[in-house]
């Protein structure tokens, strides 16, 4: 068996050698047992090696499971509503949950005594130093949250200051956060930066006091302009005071508008009240005289004399209930107002006449009326006749295949079509008030009655006679 070679410091290789006084025969079972030894102390101190590894690596996730925890214990702390009140209970939890995390590390780690022993050792140490920060932390996070608290109270004891209902009570306001600044100034707050947030509220104050006054009444608004005038709004921002005298500006331009839509909603309701009188004959001389006089708000003497002249020729003034019925039963039947209700209307009026046998006023008036309204819907009438036609005669236009091939199947087809347009002229005649829809049925129907319909199959005749005029 061969034997393990050993080195000196020379780097000689030599044969292992025995003490001088222990008489070994030279043979091959002293050279085996010098080997299987050597073999036994390699192995021993690889085998120490790799639990040293393994304490080293086990030691090291928990110190990265500590500090993980500490971390987020330090988060959950920065919610904590006690702490907002007294930052010494920062660091006191901090500790408390600190050591609850050591023990909790410790007690579910699978590593070694050794490796345990190592970690304990390493928070212990570490621990005092994590207070000595955490007490920092939680003073300033205390610091942090006090000054929230005195920017959320600027602008709520701002809006306190600007609605206070006297001097005295805005005073106290603006006093009370002077005071709170002032508790937190030791803690969180420095002289310099104290004196500004006081400072800021105070331009808020102002800065609000001057936007309620320009959005206020007119006797608001005199008040902001004579104390921008004489520069005793308090606020030392130039641009802000502009701003705000603009915004007054504004607000009075929106009241003149405002009222004289009033003004004009007011005339037309007084107008037409008016006038519905004065077309009865029934407004009174008193009236139109305190019209003249601009007695009447909303009413001009111009419009005084127009129901005056209105008055004195009133229309409706000989109009009986039973000439007002047959306009009025022409005008809400349902359904629009055609060309038959009118000359209905119109042989009622004439029966009136020759009951009463004479005419009035009102029935000449309504049968002028009626008249001309004869005469606007046989217009629109005669428009959409020709707008109808219009459209059948371009439809059968873009349906129109004309023969490629010249001479009879090209007349053939010319004649076709100028027979479809005559019938179609024809149907129009006699279908006055026929939708755009029906118009285009009736171009498909002539259509295909003149060249058969395009989508049934056709015969060979019908083929041969297509391929023969070109379509």
């Amino acid at each position: 068996m061969a034997s393990i070679p050993t080195y000196t410091a020379q780097g000689v290789n030599v044969r292992p050698r025995t003490p001088s006084h222990i008489s070994v025969p030279e043979s091959g079972l002293a050279e085996a047992g010098a080997a299987i030894g050597q073999i036994g102390k390699v192995a021993a101190e690889h085998a120490g090696y790799l639990q040293n590894q393994k304490d080293t690596i086990d030691f090291q996730f928990m110190r990265s499971q500590l500090d993980a925890n500490l971390q987020n214990t330090k988060l959950n702390l920065q919610n904590d509503p006690e702490i907002y009140d007294t930052p010494d209970s920062f660091v006191k939890k901090f500790g408390e949950q600190a050591r609850d995390a050591i023990t909790v590390v410790t007690e579910n780690s699978k590593a070694s005594d050794y490796a345990k022993n190592l970690f304990r050792n390493y928070a212990v140490m570490r621990l005092p130093e994590q207070l000595v920060r955490a007490k920092a932390e939680g003073r300033t996070l205390f610091a942090k949250n006090e000054v929230q608290r005195l920017d959320n109270l600027k602008e709520v004891m701002s809006d306190d200051a600007v609605n206070a209902e006297t001097s005295q009570d805005r005073v106290k306001v603006m006093g009370a956060f002077t005071e709170e600044v002032t508790k937190a100034t030791p803690r969180s707050l420095d002289p310099a930066h104290a004196a500004d947030k006081i400072y800021d509220f105070e331009q808020l104050v102002a800065e609000k006091t001057g936007r309620k006054l320009a959005n206020g009444t007119e006797d608001q608004r005199e008040t902001w302009r004579e104390l921008a005038r004489t520069g005793k709004t308090g606020i030392k921002n130039t641009d802000t005071i502009q701003r705000i005298s603009n915004m007054a500006q504004i607000k009075e331009e929106h009241i003149d508008r405002k009222t004289k839509q009033v003004m004009a909603d007011a005339n037309k309701i007084m107008m037409g009240y008016s006038f519905g009188l004065a077309m009865y004959g029934q407004l009174p001389d008193s009236f139109i005289e305190d019209v003249a006089q601009q007695k009447i708000p909303g009413l001009t003497p111009q419009e005084g004399l127009h129901l005056k002249e209105v008055n004195d020729n009133a229309p409706l003034s000989g109009a009986t209930l039973e000439v007002r019925n047959i306009i009025t039963e022409m005008a809400t039947r349902p359904g629009q107002v055609t060309l038959q209700r009118v000359e209905e209307a119109k042989a009622n009026l004439r029966t009136i006449m020759m009951q009463n046998g004479r005419s009035s006023k009102e029935i000449e008036t309504q049968s002028k009326g009626l008249e001309a309204l004869g005469l606007h819907l046989r217009s629109v009438q005669a428009a959409e006749m020709q707008a109808g036609m219009h459209l059948g005669e371009e439809l059968l236009k873009a349906s129109r295949t004309p023969s490629i091939i010249p001479g009879i199947p090209a007349h053939m087809e010319a004649n076709k079509f100028n027979q479809m347009m005559s019938e179609l002229k024809v149907w129009r005649m006699k279908n006055p008030t026929a939708s755009n829809d029906e118009i285009a049925k009736k171009t498909i129907e002539l259509r295909n009655q003149k060249f058969g319909d395009p989508n049934k199959p056709k015969s060979e005749s019908d083929k041969k006679l297509q391929n023969l005029m070109g379509q």
